[in-house]
């Protein structure tokens, strides 16, 4: 009992050091999984790393229309996307690295580096955010979780446009959680701005993140009582952040306006290059997809039509743990341990919820009306990645993969972290720690496992 004080107390003491010290270990293990990676073996990596390429050899943005960026098989080039902030990055870490050498691989290696800094970042926002909220032990138990996810790391490993997504979506939660806690100031302003900045200039699916930070924002002031002036900070603080976001954003979005005549997100242009260049099979319109041949929604989630897995499964699988063009994945064990572990924590919310409703207790948000906004947003910013990617391949292109469900990462950690947080406050404050440990090193064991298993060995066979 003494040493286990000891140990906690030394905890407490360095607790700054140490949680920096897990986003070193973080940026490690990204690191080590991107380096066992062969080129071009992850999802769409080959058609993303084409831009940051452009960029670095010609020192200016791409044209989707540029033959030599376009796809030969889907006809068409991410250029075409306003998503530039990853490009731009990777594109200054290769001119770095060239510095050095001007091999593929290194590029490569330098290009990856935009991921594993926002992998790093998810994590670290991520954690601020549980620091704010909850106790220190469910802050590192869902923490470790979601960082150590097997799919997480490798999104964090090879150039593409998820990662970053989540790391602005991680920012955006955090701004929300600081701003509903100390109140609306330039601070959290410019905290807010920098999330909403990352997820316009990373991916679509994560708009949802930018569409309900307009709701917070406003009903967190609409909420407020006794504060005569409450609109007028409103009006202060929003033209700020509308303002400051737009200073940054706009010109890639007026570039596009101007290059595909007003599509200034690209995606109309995109499917169109796809109708006239890809192959026909591939072309938009004669696509094998649900749309096309007439089937429901609801048949497409249950139908293994276009794969040994249906929609639902594949792409539960595919969140947890699939590699290559999803043709690795890993044991059955594997995913109903993580399975069992999200329904026990998502249950354990429901129960949060049902007590906050019914006792109507004290919150770390200031008051319960606070906190309703809060998990409204946190729920409706979980569910439009989901919507968004069963759009998708129900009537642009069937892709059954968790990734393009990973902008709702952060809302689930929360989630779970809430789950956590009322089964452990019911323990004795002893068998909450060892649980804790307990679940800590198991999420980094089932990171380890699924890396010399799953990972190296059987992609090196593959």
């Amino acid at each position: 009992m003494d040493i286990m004080r000891k140990i906690e107390d030394l905890f407490v003491k360095h607790e700054k050091k140490i949680e920096i010290g897990y986003g070193i270990f973080c940026a490690f293990v990204f690191f080590l999984w991107s380096i066992k990676s062969g080129a071009f073996t992850a999802p769409d990596e080959t058609m993303r790393y084409q831009i940051p390429e452009y960029i670095y050899r010609y020192g200016a943005l791409p044209n989707g229309d540029m033959e030599e960026l376009r796809n030969e098989l889907w006809g068409f080039s991410y250029a075409y996307y306003p998503n530039m902030l990853g490009p731009i990055m990777s594109a200054a870490f290769m001119k770095i690295a060239s510095i050095f050498s001007t091999e593929k691989y290194v590029l490569l290696m330098a290009a990856r580096i935009t991921s594993i800094l926002f992998g790093v970042v998810s994590v670290m926002f991520l954690m601020m955010s549980c620091k704010r909220l909850f106790s220190r032990k469910t802050k590192w138990v869902i923490t470790v979780f979601v960082s150590m996810i097997p799919q997480f790391v490798y999104l964090s490993t090879y150039v593409n446009n998820d990662i970053i997504c989540i790391g602005g979506s991680a920012i955006i939660c955090y701004s929300w959680i600081c701003g509903l806690q100390d109140g609306w100031n330039y601070k959290n302003s410019c905290i807010l701005t920098s999330g909403i900045v990352v997820c316009s200039l990373s991916y679509y699916n994560s708009y949802g993140w930018i569409l309900c930070s307009i709701f917070l924002f406003g009903f967190s002031f609409v909420l407020q009582r006794n504060d005569s002036g409450k609109y007028k900070k409103m009006l202060k603080y929003g033209l700020f952040i509308s303002c400051l976001t737009l200073l940054v954003i706009s010109g890639f979005f007026i570039r596009n306006a101007i290059l595909y005549d007003g599509d200034f997100l690209g995606m109309n242009s995109l499917t169109q290059s796809s109708e006239l260049y890809a192959v026909d099979w591939l072309k938009p319109s004669k696509r094998n997809i649900a749309v096309n041949i007439g089937m429901s929604v609801r048949e497409m989630l249950h139908s293994t039509q276009w794969g040994k897995h249906a929609w639902l499964e594949s792409t539960y699988k595919s969140f947890i743990g699939g590699f290559g063009y999803m043709e690795f994945f890993l044991s059955d064990t594997m995913y109903n341990i993580y399975k069992f572990v999200i329904i026990l924590l998502l249950a354990g919310w429901i129960g949060q919820v049902i007590q906050w409703m019914l006792k109507q207790e004290k919150t770390t948000l200031r008051n319960q009306r606070y906190l309703s906004l809060f998990y409204v947003n946190l729920l409706i910013a979980f569910c439009i990645p989901i919507c968004l990617s069963i759009y998708y391949s129900y009537a642009v292109d069937y892709q059954a993969q968790g990734r393009y469900c990973y902008p709702m990462i952060i809302s689930l950690g929360i989630l779970l972290a809430s789950g956590y947080e009322w089964y452990i406050v019911k323990l004795k404050d002893i068998y909450a720690k060892a649980i804790s440990i307990f679940m800590v090193a198991g999420e980094i064991g089932m990171m380890v496992y699924a890396y010399l298993f799953y990972y190296v060995t059987v992609i090196n066979k593959g």
